[in-house]
């Protein structure tokens, strides 16, 4: 028990450290958390492995997932909701393709390919929001799309991450039975979003009339749990049902006030960091491939560009804004090296895989400020 509290306290130590020094030189701090854990990992020589690192792992994933569920409303993507599903749709399809390709190429192994497009779907959200806001352009109308856009991506994501996790349950059963199980899926996901949104509103309004306001940090949290064990036994996955459970919380009126601020607390104070910390003690660097790395990070770019950014021509976006909005889907982060994570825990891809997928994830943060100033300026 000592090592183990021995590392929590130097993993978090490294990744707050890392993570604000990153964010000095204009990078996200998930970039410094997984340096963090290089650092601790692969550099120090510091074992992290076991049983209770593994739980915390898939407590993490849950809640990471949950926290961009919260941040899924309707309002933010109902002025352009149609244009932003089908950017969203476009650009996460033309990625996976890419990525599916790429696998394919290297591997000749399906399940690998398609694992790997998949976790090339998302754009990160939080990247989106910080370069938004530095530009000043977050409360413009084009930023209203890119926000839209991206939010919309998660739900792509995540429900392209849920069939996937189906699939490889049910790979001994005939695809009609297949097909079957996708349809219960899809009306599994419309009974929590409405039937359950409502449920749960009732139980946290109910929360909300104890004196100890502590109770509606309890209960979101409880009610992850409880989905997330519902979609695990129906082999949709657990980070399904805590994306989702934040998805139907996300509409009550404590969700701005005071679940997310409490949740973000426990999160990005403690969790995250070390989660993300974790992520990069388990790299392998000598397991790194350079050509593998360079045609992902091609893979997730173009993908973007072609699917979300190019396509908005279709629907008046022009000049400055076309290419503020191509560059603007290119990075990964969170969800995409969650997603990496459930493949390794599946066992879909190995350990020197999982290391060249985290590696062209970071680049493409790293790369899309650099473009916005190539192609985009101030």
């Amino acid at each position: 028990m000592t090592e183990i509290l021995l590392i929590l306290a130097l993993l978090l130590f490294l990744a707050k450290l890392f993570g604000e020094v990153f964010e000095r030189l204009g990078l996200t701090s998930i970039v410094g958390e997984v340096f963090a854990g290089i650092v601790a990992g692969p550099v120090l020589g510091v074992v992290v492995s076991g049983p209770f690192f593994e739980s915390f792992i898939l407590v993490s994933i849950a809640l990471l997932l949950f926290i961009a569920g919260l941040g899924v409303r309707y309002e933010d993507i109902s002025q352009n909701v149609y244009i932003s599903a089908t950017l969203a749709t476009a650009g996460g399809f033309l990625s996976f393709i890419f990525g599916f390709v790429v696998g394919m190429l290297f591997f000749n192994d399906l399940l690998v390919a398609l694992a790997i497009g998949i976790i090339l779907i998302t754009t990160s959200n939080g990247t989106v929001f910080i370069l938004l806001m530095k530009l000043g352009k977050f409360k413009s109308s084009i930023g209203r799309l890119i926000v839209s856009t991206s939010v919309a991506d998660d739900v792509v994501g995540i429900l392209s991450l849920s069939f996937f996790t189906l699939f490889i349950a049910n790979r001994a059963v005939p695809y009609g039975d297949i097909f079957k199980l996708f349809l219960v899926s899809i009306g599994f996901y419309l009974v929590i979003l409405t039937a359950g949104a409502r449920i749960f509103n009732k139980v946290l309004n109910i929360g909300g009339l104890f004196r100890n306001e502590q109770i509606l940090f309890s209960l979101p949290i409880s009610i992850m749990f409880i989905v997330s064990v519902f979609t695990e036994n129906i082999n949709l996955g657990f980070a399904t049902g805590a994306f989702v459970a934040g998805m139907a919380i996300s509409k009550s009126k404590f969700t701005e006030s005071i679940i997310v601020p409490k949740v973000n607390v426990l999160a990005y104070g403690f969790v995250l960091p070390v989660f993300f910390a974790i992520i990069g003690s388990l790299l392998t660097l000598n397991g790194v491939n350079p050509l593998l790395v360079i045609l992902l990070l091609a893979a997730a770019v173009f993908g973007k560009i072609i699917g979300a950014g190019l396509l908005s021509r279709f629907f008046g976006v022009r000049g400055n804004n076309l290419r503020l909005m191509s560059i603007m889907m290119v990075p990964r982060g969170d969800s995409n090296i969650v997603i990496a994570q459930i493949a390794l825990l599946l066992g879909v891809i190995t350990q020197d895989i999982y290391t060249s997928v985290i590696f062209s994830i970071i680049l493409t943060i790293i790369l899309t400020p650099v473009l916005l100033k190539l192609f985009v300026g101030k």
